[in-house]
Formats: C-alpha cells, structure tokens, sequence
C-alpha cells in the first residue's frame, strides 16, 4: 500500500515538474502542498491552471451593464491571453488596454465568444470596460504567462453608482498622490440636465484620458495635461458611465463632474 503511494506521488510530481518546466517557472516541488484540490479536478491539474496568473476578471453581474476598471504589473517576455464568454444581444462591451507606455488598444466584444492574446512589456497596465446591452451575459478574463509568472495583487477599482440630483457631484477622479489614475464608475441623469467637467492638475510626463459614454453608447473622450479646463456636457436620461485612465511622472490632478438643470 506504502509503495502504491509512493509511486502516485512520484508520478504526480513528473506531471507537475512539466507543467512548471513548459511555463519557465522554478519552483521547488518539496515545497508543494498535496491538499485536496475538490471534486473532479486532479491535484495536477489545479497546479496547472495556477501557473497563469488572473490579473483580472470582469463581468455584468447579471445587469446589462458592464463599467469596471483596474492595473496589473507584467514583465517583458510575458503575455496577456483574454478569453471572452459571452451571450449578449443589443448592445456591446468595449475593453481599453493601456500599455505602460500610454498605448491604447481597443478590443469590441458582442455575442461572440474570442480569444485573444497580447505581447505585454514591463510596467504597470491599465483596463477599463464599459458596456450596455439589451439581455444576456458576459464574462472577460485576462491571464499572464511567460517569463516573471509571479505578479502584484490584482488592483481593482469599484464602480462608484451616483444618482443625479441637480448640483450633484457625480464623480471625483485623482491619482491620490500617486503616478496614475484607474478609475471607473456611472449615474443617472434626465433629459434636460447638463454636465459640467473641472479639471484641475499640475501633472507633467503624460496625460490622463476620460472617457465619456451616453445611454445610447456614444462616446466622447477627454485628454487632460497639466492645464486646468472646464467643460459643459449636455446630458441625455439614463445611464451614463465613465472611466479615466492615465500615467504621469509628476504631479497631481482632479477631475470632478457635476449635474444641474439647463435653465
């Protein structure tokens, strides 16, 4: 019976080493822990599958809605695969990735399941999705692999949910004193109703990005530097999301936005 053990130990220690040898990643399997890995998964397997690492995972929650944000740190040589899941009808969800450099690519998911992969480079990158749909579900995951597999915990912001009143502040962006902004979120307007935008920033080595999305999907897109700007929006009733994105060397900026009635 001890021999039998044995003998399932030292073949599932092969099975792990192979996994770790075709990700490039050095881990010493004494220090592996044999727990067991729940019903119908293999221990092996559940290894496997750890080995890229989710930096993030983004959903509706069963809304027909989608506005969420976040960062992750990769490495050179590493690479972003992004799987969709998705049954949606009326509507789209569009995924902004920001490389380190300030790069944006913008990828467009309906009713169609995708896969997709990505050459990441060092440094931190941005995300932001923001969607509306009529009915259905969507699920968009992003996984690393390749060299450096060990990542920074997942930094996720929260979608803030405002409703409008008239001389409501329905969002407050800043970097809080650091070198970025990630930030996303939505609220309620009416027809009628205006949306004045005041930035405010000193910020020097890059620029922020908002981005500005109506019931209806239309989008408009801001670019904030180191000059303070106000700007009037005229809003149209229901769901309006948001999300902000940029990288800076120096500096600090604030960008509110602020609902009233047109007189």
């Amino acid at each position: 019976m001890i021999s039998l053990q044995l003998k399932k130990r030292k073949k599932l220690l092969g099975i792990i080493t192979l996994c770790l040898i075709a990700t490039g990643s050095l881990i010493d399997t004494n220090m592996i822990s044999f727990a067991d890995a729940g019903p119908g998964v293999s221990q092996a397997d559940s290894m496997c599958t750890q080995l890229g690492t989710q930096v993030f995972k983004i959903s509706n929650d069963s809304g027909n809605s989608v506005v969420q944000s976040g960062s992750f740190q990769a490495t050179d040589g590493q690479k972003l695969t992004i799987e969709v899941t998705t049954n949606i009808s009326g509507g789209t969800v569009d995924l902004f990735l920001f490389s380190p450099s300030g790069k944006e690519e913008r990828l467009t998911f309906n009713s169609s399941n995708v896969t997709k992969t990505i050459e990441l480079s060092e440094g931190t990158w941005a995300y932001n999705a923001t969607g509306f749909f009529e009915s259905g579900n969507i699920m968009i995951t992003g996984a690393t692999a390749g060299p450096g597999v060990s990542q920074k915990p997942l930094q996720e912001t929260k979608p803030d949910s405002i409703c409008s009143q008239d001389g409501t502040r329905v969002f407050k962006i800043s970097n809080d004193g650091s070198k970025a902004v990630v930030q996303s979120g939505s609220f309620q307007s009416v027809d009628g109703q205006k949306l004045t935008i005041e930035a405010a920033g000193d910020i020097k080595g890059g620029t922020v990005d908002l981005f500005l999305f109506s019931p209806s999907g239309k989008e408009e897109r801001l670019t904030f530097s180191s000059s303070n700007m106000t700007k009037t929006i005229e809003l149209s009733e229901g769901t309006w999301a948001y999300n902000a994105t940029g990288f800076f060397e120096s500096g600090n900026i604030m960008i509110t936005g602020t609902t009233e009635s047109s007189k």
